[in-house]
């Protein structure tokens, strides 16, 4: 099998996790609220139960990192995420869509935890920003399809226009999982094993601790982003619903090329200047798209995107660098566990200061701050070294 078919597959499963699992319902956020009738505290309590129940999954795939070889995990992952699409998708009402995005959530750690450790299989270790580049890209195209498809929905009369979007990532979401059942039934790159995997793996990576606050502050800043940028975009901008979800699909777009190149550059120059400048890059699209004039908007939100997608792919990679590959997903997972605390936590902070101040203009200042926190813990962790062989 040529190895582009694999990591394809691995790129398609990550925006099954990420840009459907979790990123549509923000995107969809204002459109929900309408049909169902719920604040802001609500909503950022939906999707705070999303990333509880993404943690949950975290700690599970961690734990299984000791037991089950990443294909298969990636496999059940992708099977509990179209179930989850699928109960979003007819929930009649809070309860149950609060349910199929708990589902959703915890699939997604089971996707995204593994997804990389298949990707950089396929490729060598000096590639392997580029590797874990191509992963993220996944999500980016995931993003901008969902954008897309979210221009007519909200254009659209019908207030339950929104579930036809989430029945589709679902329909999606089933072929990649019916792809991930034949094609991943051997493990990637042959040599994965599960035997002497330790949990205590993260502790021989230099500066741990500061790349686990890092990731955790990557996990707040970018967490009000998303969440409520189509929210402050129409509250705070006035912006229109059609015109918000094209800066969404902007956004997306941005990620592609931005893991791409990330991935690549930290390659080249290193780990830690790339997290630096693409924190930097975050912190600086965050308060521009609150307060930079129209015309700017566009520029600021791609460089958003550029930053998010640069970020993860050079925390991946610097934890890559310095274990084992058998060893990567018990690591990874532990670094993926104070993030996933950290966006657990966010969504529903910005809904409430959202609903007691009547606008996103705090929550955005808040997001740029926490962003150069984490350029500031960045520059705490090992320069540039040879990566681990694998």
């Amino acid at each position: 099998m040529r190895p582009w078919v694999p990591l394809l597959l691995a790129a398609a499963a990550s925006a099954v996790a990420q840009a459907f699992g979790r990123f549509t319902y923000p995107l969809l956020l204002t459109a929900i609220q309408d049909d169902l009738g719920h604040s802001y505290t609500v909503a950022g309590g939906l999707a705070s139960a999303n990333l509880v129940a993404y943690l949950g999954g975290t700690v599970a795939v961690t734990l299984l990192a000791t037991r089950m070889l990443p294909g298969a995990v990636l496999r059940v992952g992708l099977v509990a995420s179209v179930t989850g699409l699928a109960l979003i998708t007819f929930s009649p009402g809070l309860g149950a869509l609060a349910f199929g995005l708990v589902v959703s959530g915890f699939a997604g750690a089971l996707i995204w935890v593994p997804a990389p450790v298949v990707g950089a299989a396929l490729l060598p270790d000096r590639l392997r920003g580029l590797a874990f580049g191509s992963i993220g890209a996944g999500i980016g195209v995931g993003l901008v399809a969902a954008g897309l498809l979210a221009i007519p929905v909200r254009a659209s009369d019908d207030p339950e226009a929104w579930r036809w979007l989430f029945g589709i990532e679902a329909v999606v979401g089933l072929v990649v999982a019916i792809a991930a059942l034949v094609i991943l039934r051997k493990p990637s790159g042959g040599a994965l094993t599960t035997a002497g995997v330790r949990l205590s793996a993260i502790r021989e990576i230099p500066g741990w601790v500061a790349l686990l606050a890092a990731y955790a502050a990557f996990g707040i800043s970018y967490s009000w982003f998303f969440n409520f940028l189509i929210a402050m975009l129409e509250d705070d901008r006035g912006v229109r619903a059609t015109s918000a979800a094209v800066v969404f699909v902007v956004l997306g777009a941005a990620t592609i090329p931005g893991g791409l190149l990330a991935g690549r550059l930290s390659d080249a120059v290193g780990r830690r200047p790339t997290m630096v400048a693409g924190f930097v890059g975050m912190a600086a699209g965050a308060l521009g798209a609150r307060f930079a004039p129209t015309w700017l908007l566009f520029p600021l939100v791609v460089l958003f995107g550029f930053a998010f997608a640069g970020v993860p792919t050079a925390i991946a990679a610097y934890v890559g660098d310095r274990v084992s590959r058998s060893q990567f997903p018990a690591a990874y997972g532990v670094a993926t566990l104070a993030f996933g605390i950290a966006q657990m936590v966010a969504p529903q902070i910005g809904g409430i200061v959202g609903d007691v101040t009547g606008g996103f203009t705090s929550v955005f200042v808040a997001s740029a701050v926490m962003a150069l926190v984490g350029a500031g813990l960045s520059l705490r962790l090992a320069p540039r070294s040879g990566t681990h062989a694998a």
